[in-house]
């Protein structure tokens, strides 16, 4: 999987294109799609692809590229500032382009550069201003990112940054606030550069919106960019009404397979609940499919309101007023269904594949839960953590966001227990499997245990199947929802510890 951040150069990949620092071999084969001819510096690539060259200082003279991807972050001391200078200077065509992601040497947390200088560059962008004196005849345009996990994560435009998260703490509204004004070059961890020689030349977001607000009514073409999120297989956009500012654009741009098919179920669940008066009012408007620069890219104005997380205050009326709408996706969605169960075996196949030491354990869990009596199902979200709500200021939900995870047919419950172990992990800044235990072992607080009630209540669900769903919440959420990486030692290891929870469970249930 590829978290492509220079992606801004989508439009400009053709012909000659250098890469300097680390890239993986799935960014570097992905790449190659677009150009040429693809030259790596600083990363001895072994590929089979003709189209692959290693590339070493001496052999820059007289080759000129289309455009550079520097990555001066993993590898800082691979190429000194002064080489990448004299390389876009010398080495980059007179319409070329160049994306290029850096340490922000003036955060607080950096150690290269002194405090004045950092306070000087609150009020004075030094760091444009010395690349725009030493690159000669070019645009230069700065997207602020956040970089943790060896990754960009985020990226904004200082004056423009919109976010609607959690705007119920008071350091969400700290954090607005921030990145929209000129302190934010103290706090944020790198940036990224985009550099062309061509004042025609788009970047990739800029040709984006265009190609987007050409399709919209006149009175809505108002629109500037106001945060891009890096993911693993999709960018996603977010844009912003100049004059309401609470009216957003999220558009998102898969370039993966498995992120497409999670949009495109996305896509099928939204005009199915669509087609329900009562909970209709909960998706998100105007969804549409289409292309740019052979991407899949899909759009949809964003929810009014906003989102939290569990620490937020007054959390019990939050989470009951979600309980509520789970509540109406069962009346508008429940129905006889004799096929529910052929999901199951489908589920196991995946935590099999992700963990073949495990089989004889999940051969145990699949006796146990195939002993399921239920002919009914449910529209499930899968994923109905309290972030994916968004809520108004009354704390009522106005929307629900994240459906790629989503089931037509779908498990009863199941919602309702992420919901609840979401909370806890939040509350108490734990693993999946230590929340999950407190699940199971009825440690949560006792309004959770009355909605589990409520809800098997209404839905006339015996012990027998609450058990069973119980555990099939287990399966879906590792087979299903947590993309862990079974060969990293910790993943594994919390992955064990809820496959041991539910062990016990069910040789205490059978005894």
């Amino acid at each position: 999987m590829v978290v492509a951040w220079w992606m801004h150069l989508v439009p400009h990949l053709k012909g000659r294109v250098l890469i300097v620092g680390s890239f993986n071999h799935d960014a570097i084969e992905y790449i190659t799609q677009y150009c040429d001819e693809l030259y790596v510096f600083g990363n001895n690539v072994h590929s089979s692809n003709n189209k692959v060259t290693n590339i070493t200082c001496d052999q820059f003279a007289g080759l000129k590229f289309n455009a550079i991807i520097v990555d001066a972050i993993k590898d800082p001391v691979i190429f000194q500032e002064e080489n990448i200078i004299s390389l876009i200077n010398n080495n980059l065509c007179t319409d070329g382009d160049v994306c290029f992601l850096e340490e922000n040497y003036y955060s607080i947390k950096s150690r290269t550069s002194s405090l004045v200088k950092k306070i000087i560059n609150v009020f004075y962008d030094c760091r444009c201003h010395s690349l725009s004196k030493k690159i000669s005849n070019a645009t230069i345009k700065k997207l602020p990112t956040i970089y943790y996990d060896n990754e960009p994560y985020e990226s904004f435009s200082e004056g423009s940054y919109f976010s609607n998260k959690n705007t119920f703490l008071i350091k969400e509204k700290f954090r607005s606030f921030l990145f929209n004004s000129r302190l934010s070059r103290l706090f944020v961890s790198s940036n990224i550069w985009l550099i062309n020689k061509n004042a025609k030349s788009k970047f990739f977001h800029d040709g984006l919106l265009e190609f987007i607000t050409n399709q919209l009514p006149e009175n809505n073409k108002k629109y500037v960019i106001a945060s891009i999120l890096y993911k693993r297989g999709k960018l996603i956009f977010t844009y912003i009404h100049t004059r309401k500012r609470s009216k957003t654009l999220i558009v998102i741009v898969t370039y993966e397979e498995e992120a497409y098919s999670q949009r495109v179920n996305e896509k099928k669940s939204i005009e199915y609940l669509a087609k329900t008066p009562s909970i209709s009012k909960y998706v998100p408007h105007d969804y549409f499919e289409f292309k740019y620069f052979g991407y899949n890219i899909f759009t949809m104005e964003g929810s009014k309101g906003i989102t939290v997380d569990a620490l937020a205050k007054d959390i019990k009326d939050m989470t009951l007023s979600i309980f509520d709408v789970l509540l109406e996706l069962v009346n508008g969605t429940l129905k006889k269904d004799k096929t529910i169960l052929n999901v199951i075996p489908n589920w196991f196949s995946i935590l099999n594949a992700r963990s073949p030491n495990d089989i004889k354990s999940h051969n145990i869990i699949l006796d146990y839960v195939s002993d399921l009596d239920l002919e009914l199902s449910v529209f499930m979200h899968g994923d109905a953590k309290i972030e994916n709500f968004v809520l108004d200021k009354k704390h009522n939900v106005s929307g629900v966001i994240d459906w790629e995870q989503s089931m037509i047919n779908g498990y009863p419950l199941i919602d309702l227990y992420y919901l609840i172990v979401y909370n806890y992990q939040i509350k108490y800044g734990c693993d999946f499997s230590q929340a999950f235990a407190a699940l199971v072992n009825s440690r949560i607080e006792c309004y959770e245990n009355k909605m589990i009630e409520i809800y098997c209540s209404k839905l006339k669900l015996n012990e027998k199947q609450k058990s069973r769903l119980l555990i099939l919440f287990f399966v879906h959420h590792y087979s299903c929802r947590f993309h862990s990486n079974y060969k990293d030692s910790y993943d594994y290891e919390n992955y064990k510890i809820s496959l041991e929870t539910v062990l016990n469970y069910i040789d205490g249930d059978e005894l």
